[in-house]
């Protein structure tokens, strides 16, 4: 059979499961975003939107600081049951596919930085008033206040399709952590 050889690097980050059932449990979050989505949100689809966004902002960061592009950076959105994590990877079937620009920011001295740039950039967008208040993606019923400024990656980095983002449930969490 035909097969391929992958090359590649990542980063795999997990989030505390209480930390974030203890957030979707409050009912001021959904309160403060169920006025961008035109469906019911339940405690499954809020979780995904988190890790959804987390993971495009942490991608816009990490393409700063790794030397990829953002379209060279692609996602894995891990949101089953008992699961709370997102990698973030680079692969190619060429071993000049990793320069080893994403392992080394997955040391605690850099990660942290980093995460923190994640959350900053929940707070800003250049489009702002309009897209966190959701006009920019009315289109869009599944996704909040998201937009190609602040939000919206290339279509080959992203595994559900630029949909279910919000950037305010975002600056919710990072408010109250």
């Amino acid at each position: 059979l035909p097969v391929i050889e992958i090359f590649g690097e990542g980063i795999f980050l997990q989030f505390k499961k209480n930390t974030i059932d203890k957030f979707l449990s409050s009912s001021d979050i959904i309160e403060s975003i169920e006025y961008l989505y035109k469906e019911t949100l339940n405690k499954q689809v809020l979780k995904r939107i988190i890790l959804h966004t987390f993971s495009h902002l942490f991608m816009r960061a990490v393409a700063v600081e790794s030397g990829y592009s953002l379209a060279s950076i692609a996602e894995r959105i891990y949101d089953g049951n008992d699961q709370y994590g997102i990698l973030i990877y680079t692969s190619t079937n060429d071993s000049e596919g990793t320069l080893g620009g994403l392992s080394r920011l997955g040391k605690q001295e850099r990660l942290g930085p980093i995460i923190n740039q994640c959350l900053e950039f929940s707070t800003l967008c250049s489009n702002d008033p309009l897209c966190f208040d959701g006009l920019l993606s009315q289109d869009d019923p599944t996704n909040g206040a998201a937009c190609h400024s602040c939000l919206l990656v290339p279509e080959t980095s992203c595994e559900d399709y630029d949909s279910n983002l919000s950037r305010t449930i975002i600056e919710s969490l990072y408010q109250r952590v």
